[in-house]
């Protein structure tokens, strides 16, 4: 099947889905040019782990599974793609973005409360965050491993995360113990 020459944009096919624009609208196609998801939203990314970031509004964003199926509402400020079965999502709270994490299902599983999406450290489970300017380490559930005093992280490398204080350097183990102080 030759999909006709109507797209403004396709995206490569990922799960048998591809990404097309038309007249600066978004929806889904199959990898046989049928129509998956109508062209009813302003934006959808690529696929990342089955599931793709979509928004009718210019603000808000949501999650499209690879049947077209809008399975997280259009709810969020930022989203970011799942990975390890958990999505860092922002939204807006007192006049600030913070962000926290949910599940394949949309409910919450890390309280919105960091500044910036947490990032992946390097370790399984293990996101160091950002809160009040200052860096800290948590992991998939929540529990915080370091509270947020690290001018700066870095990632994982031989079981050791550097981080820094004021001039000072140390690392920390991946229980978020300083195993060389700073």
């Amino acid at each position: 099947t030759v999909i006709p020459f109507v797209y403004n944009a396709l995206s490569t096919p990922t799960h048998g889905v591809l990404v097309a624009s038309q007249d600066n609208r978004f929806g889904l196609l199959d990898t046989e040019g049928e129509e998956v998801a109508p062209f009813i939203y302003s934006s959808i990314s690529s696929f990342e782990n089955g599931m793709a970031v979509y928004s009718v509004a210019p603000q808000t964003c949501g999650y499209l599974d690879t049947l077209g199926q809008a399975v997280i509402r259009s709810v969020y400020d930022r989203c970011e793609p799942f990975h390890d079965s958990l999505a860092w999502v922002g939204k807006m709270q007192d006049g600030e973005l913070r962000y926290g994490t949910i599940n394949r299902r949309g409910e919450q599983v890390i309280p919105f409360q960091y500044e910036a999406p947490g990032e992946h450290a390097a370790m399984d489970g293990l996101y160091k965050v950002k809160q009040d300017g200052r860096f800290g380490l948590i992991d998939r559930k929540g529990q915080v491993l370091a509270t947020p005093q690290y001018d700066r992280m870095s990632v994982f490398s031989e079981g050791r995360l550097q981080v820094m204080k004021g001039l000072f350097f140390g690392f920390l183990d991946h229980t978020g113990q300083e195993v060389i102080p700073c």
